[in-house]
């Protein structure tokens, strides 16, 4: 059951409490919360004010403190202590009323966090940024907070560095791109997590609430090793190129080609440059040169789920003749054409230069076959269509 609750400002939080985090008074809240008796919690807090961008509610790590830490007592309804970072943080207002509750958290399954500076960037890399997060999450009653699009909310811990301070700086320079299989949820030490450099990122002028977003990244594992293969041009080198393009590779969005099979086997074709081929379902592939697979930050041979975006079919026009022709015109109203999703291998080849194939460094080949099978028997398209693959 919610309690009624009154966010109260305080100037001065105490050095190892996450500036986006709250304290609750610990006689209060088992006042309203007899059951729950341990140091910290995930709560839902809700704002009544319809006009604030949080009056459906989201998730806040609460820290249970001392009486000493609160110095105000409002016995009507719950405090909750918040520091000026974090009114400003969420476009709140101090003394906003609402409600609030305990929640329990889906574990996370893997994060994707981002750096935006070249400090921060080298602390999350570090071993000492990975022993202490994997501290936090195995001792028993911490709260590890992740939600997509806002910073990265653990607490602090010493092993994460002796100062406090400069850990909180790390802290608010770092953000949380992608949480999966939900959008916020709780670290455990099962949790993968990715570090990216971000360093292109500018949220510096965008509100919290409207960087929640609800589409999911995608970012392989292998994308920091890959990065370092080649010295070319690279969309997940943040430092060549700007931030939309690395979430282009996000996206993992791909051209392709449909080509002939007699063209995939002819001397000198694609199949004769694979390093292996033996046994090979050409109308289970997805064939990207060397260096488009590098872009994409996939292995050779990996598996992955392709599919064709929806698009709008035209609406067809009613039929002249016989009155069961236009009857069955009556039903083919505009729609969204959805193609299928299918698992297909990613096969790198060497680059192709051949007379009769016009070959882009950044266009995949399919099989006819393979493209009947996504698109649900759409017509093959003249020249490149773009596929999306997860």
């Amino acid at each position: 059951m919610a309690a009624p609750m009154k966010l109260q400002c305080l100037d001065d939080l105490p050095s190892h409490i996450h500036p986006l985090h709250v304290l609750i008074n610990k006689s209060q809240f088992t006042q309203k919360f007899p059951d729950y008796t341990g140091p910290t919690y995930a709560l839902l807090l809700s704002l009544t004010d319809k006009r604030s961008p949080s009056n459906r509610g989201f998730l806040v790590c609460a820290h249970i403190t001392p009486e000493e830490e609160t110095n105000v007592n409002i016995p009507t309804c719950l405090a909750v202590y918040v520091s000026r970072s974090f009114l400003k943080h969420y476009g709140l207002k101090e003394h906003s009323p609402g409600t609030v509750r305990p929640q329990s958290l889906l574990p996370l399954k893997k994060i994707v966090i981002g750096a935006r500076t070249k400090q921060s960037f080298k602390w999350a890399s570090s071993e000492k940024f990975s022993n202490g997060l994997l501290i936090l999450a195995s001792c028993h009653g911490q709260t590890l907070l992740a939600r997509q699009g806002d910073a990265l909310l653990i607490p602090y811990h010493h092993l994460l560095g002796e100062e406090a301070a400069q850990v909180q700086q790390y802290l608010s320079d770092v953000i949380v791109l992608e949480c999966t299989p939900v959008s916020q949820g709780m670290i455990t030490v099962d949790t993968s997590v990715v570090v990216s450099d971000c360093r292109d990122l500018d949220l510096t002028n965008t509100n919290i609430t409207s960087r929640l977003s609800a589409s999911s990244l995608f970012v392989s594992d292998f994308a920091q090793y890959a990065n370092s293969l080649s010295s070319g041009s690279s969309l997940l080198n943040s430092k060549v190129l700007d931030f939309s393009t690395f979430l282009q590779a996000l996206e993992c969005r791909v051209d392709v080609r449909v080509l002939d099979v007699s063209n995939l086997h002819k001397p000198g074709g694609i199949l004769s440059r694979l390093e292996q081929n033996e046994a090979l379902d050409v109308d289970s592939c997805i064939f990207v040169n060397k260096s488009l697979l590098l872009k994409l930050g996939v292995f050779n041979g990996e598996w992955v789920i392709a599919s064709v975006p929806a698009e709008k079919a035209k609406k067809t026009p009613p039929a002249q003749s016989p009155v069961l022709g236009d009857r069955e015109s009556s039903w083919k109203i505009p729609y969204k054409k959805q193609g299928r999703v299918h698992l297909v291998a990613i096969k790198a080849f060497d680059t192709l230069r051949h007379p009769d194939m016009d070959v882009n460094d950044n266009v995949g080949f399919i099989s006819p076959v393979q493209w009947f099978n996504l698109s649900d028997g759409m017509a093959v398209p003249v020249g490149n269509k773009t596929i999306k693959i997860k």
